[in-house]
């Protein structure tokens, strides 16, 4: 943690410096990351964006973006990288999604490997000058070789809303019903998170989120984090991260950080 501190405040010493280099809020960029809470903007259409990161968490769940908080190594301290979404936009309200398998390496013996990857499709509902509503359905894409796989074709829906208040507040929520398969049977999740967002300039914003997983049959996971993210340019975003689990299969705490770049 005080590795992370010591950058977080690198990070907000150094940021304003590049003011002029981003002096707007960029129009291209829309990023997921970083949080819990995904928006509700699609990339342009003829876009790429590339959302990369990485996390080291302690704790009962050593990675905290597997879904449902899989672990392989049930404990101790996992690097989980490189968290790699692709989104491209196919029109105007609609982006494709594709996660790739990320790798865990987790502490002791524990086995490390990939993870499964993920295709969706993001879909904007409605759309004002202060609240936007989209819906998000995803499948699992099961590996073999995968040291967290199902070994199943996992579906999961995502309903997200963002509220733009102001020039520098926005609130985003989500609520994500997913079914992952385990031991062979296929389990309802139901996900509901939050963020608030406050811009400190026009490219430096900080955020405060939140995350509540109540898998059926098991206890809840809540989980609290924030960070700050920064416009480098209107195509290149950096961000930073800490936060703890609050009970379940949460993670005790995990700090990362990562980019977003758009072509």
């Amino acid at each position: 943690m005080t590795r992370f501190f010591a950058l977080a405040l690198l990070f907000l010493l150094i940021a304003p410096a590049f003011a002029q280099a981003a002096p707007d809020a960029p129009a291209l960029l829309v990023p997921d990351r970083p949080g819990f809470t995904n928006g509700s903007d699609t990339v342009a259409p003829g876009h790429l964006q590339i959302e990369i990161g990485v996390t080291r968490s302690h704790g009962p769940s050593a990675n905290p973006a597997a879904p449902g908080g899989a672990s392989p190594g049930g404990g101790g301290l996992t690097t989980d990288a490189p968290e790699t979404l692709l989104r491209t936009g196919l029109d105007s309200k609609t982006e494709l999604r594709l996660t790739l398998p990320n790798y865990l390496w987790p502490s002791g013996s524990s086995t490390s490997g990939f993870t499964d990857g993920a295709i969706g499709l993001r879909r904007k509902l409605y759309q004002s000058r202060t609240l936007k509503i989209a819906l998000t359905p995803t499948l699992t894409v099961p590996l073999k070789t995968a040291v967290t796989s199902s070994g199943h074709v996992d579906p999961s829906l995502n309903l997200s809303g963002q509220l733009v208040s102001g020039a520098r507040w926005s609130i985003q929520s989500n609520l994500i019903l997913s079914y992952p398969t385990q031991n062979g049977r296929r389990l309802a999740d139901y996900t509901g998170t939050g963020s608030v967002t406050y811009a400190l300039s026009g490219a430096l914003s900080a955020f405060a989120d939140f995350s509540y997983d109540a898998p059926v049959g098991s206890a809840p996971s809540p989980i609290a984090d924030a960070g700050f993210a920064y416009a480098l340019t209107k195509n290149i975003q950096l961000d930073l991260e800490t936060g703890r689990g609050l009970g379940g299969s949460a993670p005790t705490q995990f700090y990362g950080g990562g980019f977003v770049i758009v072509f």
